[in-house]
């Protein structure tokens, strides 16, 4: 797990995906990988109808993807970083990704989604 969490670290430090270009992007995310599995995941919803696109990079190279479907690739993405889905939960819910609504609030921790529901 401490390899996920060093691009995890990476991106709550201030990395935005959305301002890298998507082939800058794909770079980082490839140079990244050589240390450690790395996935692209992002969803597009609105009010409960929407799409997810996932991706993964290992050894410097596209090794899955990008899928793109409703639902489904971001659990597989996240299977191959071996995340298991727990009983009556997928794998975007047990590793926790459901607290995040929003990119601002992957990056303050998911505070802005508590306090929202609070």
């Amino acid at each position: 797990m401490a390899h996920h969490l060093q691009c995890i670290i990476g991106l709550r430090q201030g990395l935005d995906a959305g301002d890298v270009p998507v082939l800058g992007r794909e770079r980082l995310l490839a140079r990244m990988s050589r240390s450690a599995v790395v996935a692209y995941v992002e969803t597009d919803y609105f009010g409960g109808a929407g799409t997810q696109a996932a991706a993964v990079w290992r050894d410097g190279v596209l090794a899955w993807g990008p899928e793109k479907a409703s639902p489904g690739p971001i659990n597989g993405a996240l299977r191959l970083l071996g995340a298991r889905a727990r009983e009556g939960t997928d794998e975007f819910e047990s590793v926790g990704l459901h607290r995040f609504r929003s990119n601002e609030d992957w990056l303050d921790g998911g505070e802005a989604t508590r306090a929202a529901s609070a």
